[in-house]
């Protein structure tokens, strides 16, 4: 009687570190690779004979991609609650490896400009802008490298500027969360 409960409680405890194991192998990853105005089809199984189950938006980051998972070139994935399967060429991998693709966590940097005389202050603020945006490209590219560092893959990008008195000195803030 006590090998059999010992044993029910190791299988107990293996299927608990199994399931630890895929948590720790799920990653966030970013939806490439769909036409412009079409979605990307989460399905109940690894093939496109299985029916659909919900949908993920055109470029969308933060799908979930549990890469223990995978059955040939079907991933399996959670987006907004939904778990489900999807084909591998429509996702972007993770850093760990996995493909091109994957946006990093929110940036956020301050960059601020002298006072600007009374007949230029829109090229002021053009120029504390420009300064804020290679700003964030320098800090994206010491965190993460070269191949995050492009403004223009950046996701949630937010580039504004604040006028400060006394001395009408501009603060600009460049925040997005970078992407391959």
């Amino acid at each position: 009687m006590k090998k059999i409960i010992s044993l029910g409680l190791s299988v107990a405890g293996l299927a608990g570190l199994l399931m630890a194991a895929t948590v720790q192998t799920a990653s966030a990853a970013c939806v490439k690779n769909v036409a412009y105005g079409d979605k990307l089809n989460i399905r109940t199984g690894p093939g496109a004979r299985y029916r659909k189950k919900g949908a993920i938006p055109r470029r969308a980051c933060g799908v979930r991609v549990f890469w223990g998972n995978r059955v040939g070139n079907w991933l399996d994935v959670r987006y907004a609650g939904v778990r489900g399967w999807v084909n591998r060429r429509f996702i972007g991998g993770s850093g760990g490896g996995h493909g091109g693709g994957v946006c990093k966590p929110r940036v956020k940097v301050f960059k601020s400009g002298g006072a600007g005389s009374w007949f230029d202050p829109f090229w002021k603020k053009a120029q504390i802008k420009w300064k804020a945006k290679r700003k964030w490209r320098n800090t994206v590219r010491n965190l993460y490298g070269s191949r995050y560092n492009k403004w223009f893959r950046a996701r949630g990008k937010v580039l504004t500027c604040t006028k400060h008195y006394p001395g009408n000195a501009y603060v600009c803030r460049a925040e997005a969360r970078p992407c391959r």
